[in-house]
């Protein structure tokens, strides 16, 4: 079932305030990984003197425009199913992992 534009498009502004509310703590992983590994070239030293620099590369901003694409699709999925307690539940199940994995690597 087609979306409406206005919903769509609705879905792209909760992508974009749930990266605002993270300060875009995902977003630059996302940035910093497709960089090194697009430009690193298999040189280890290289990919790590990439993935420290500040500046986004073709490979980043490629790899981070996906993923909020990605994210906006499968936002408007879910939503255009009827499952929207699954945004409930992963906010919740990320951090009970992050907390158990925590633990364990302080054991």
């Amino acid at each position: 079932v087609p979306l409406p534009i206005g919903l769509v498009i609705s879905f792209g502004d909760l992508v974009a305030l749930l990266a605002w509310l993270t300060r875009g703590l995902h977003l630059d992983g996302v940035v910093d990984t497709a960089d090194g590994i697009g430009g690193g070239r298999g040189d280890r030293e290289r990919t790590m003197a990439i993935m420290k620099d500040p500046r986004a590369g073709a490979f980043g901003v490629i790899a981070v425009a996906l993923v909020l694409i990605l994210k906006t699709a499968a936002l408007a999925g879910l939503l255009a199913r009827g499952e929207w307690i699954v945004l409930l539940l992963f906010p919740c199940a990320a951090r009970g992992a992050a907390t158990a994995l925590r633990q364990c690597a302080s054991e």
